[in-house]
């Protein structure tokens, strides 16, 4: 899987994230880290989303997504 970050209207944002890419079974969970470019603004409403990605050489039946809404704010 492959985590994403969208803004509010699902626009995809250049975020740092980590892990970007992992392995997971069924039932699994694994904490992410993302860091949020704000530019001018104090705060930000996001959207995090955790989607399936294709193995090599196999074709990709069904496309998964997972999203969380988030309100982020800036650290000074």
């Amino acid at each position: 899987m492959e985590v994403r970050v969208y803004d509010q209207n699902f626009r995809l944002i250049p975020a740092n994230v980590s892990p970007k890419v992992m392995l997971m079974g069924a039932g699994s969970s694994r904490p992410v880290t993302v860091v949020i470019p704000f530019g001018d603004k104090e705060e930000k409403r996001v959207r995090i989303c955790a989607e399936s990605i294709p193995f090599t050489n196999r074709p990709q039946i069904i496309k998964a997504q997972v999203c969380g809404r988030f309100y982020a704010i800036k650290r000074n």
